[in-house]
């Protein structure tokens, strides 16, 4: 059986995508869950926010190619522990009721777009998983298009 020590979670949010010609500027908060329970009967939630500031009235398309659809969760790996090749599973939605996941606008996904700047991820890390203690990370890539 696999320890069930307090977990902590990090989970960066990196920007790949820019187009240097255009005048924005971006900035990215990061889906932070904190400490993982592996025997709690809840779900873990937290959110972060992407904030996009344009010189002049502007569209903004922000996606990830990271996520596909409902059935294929995003995983964080044990960076502590790497040996052990434990993973969480997680998702990452556009609204607050956690029912559209973010994606690339695909297979269910939606993506965010418009003239607002202010954009929320809702993270979700799923209960019950049954992992060994670390810190487990992940990467979310954003492609932002203006």
């Amino acid at each position: 059986m696999k320890q069930a020590l307090s977990v902590c979670i990090v989970s960066m949010i990196s920007i790949v995508s820019i187009n240097a010609n255009a005048s924005c500027s971006i900035g990215v908060g990061s889906l932070n869950f904190g400490q993982y329970n592996p025997f709690s009967e809840s779900n873990n939630y937290t959110s972060a926010h992407i904030n996009i500031n344009c010189l002049n009235e502007t569209d903004v398309i922000v996606k990830t190619t990271s996520l596909l659809d409902r059935n294929q969760l995003r995983t964080m790996k044990n960076i502590q522990y790497p040996e052990k090749n434990d993973v969480l599973a997680y998702q990452i939605f556009t609204n607050v009721a956690r029912d559209t996941l973010f994606g690339d606008g695909n297979n269910n996904t939606a993506v965010f777009s418009g003239t607002n700047k202010n954009f929320i991820l809702y993270g979700t890390l799923i209960k019950k998983q049954n992992v060994f203690k670390g810190i487990y990370q992940d990467s979310l890539t954003l492609e932002i298009n203006y």
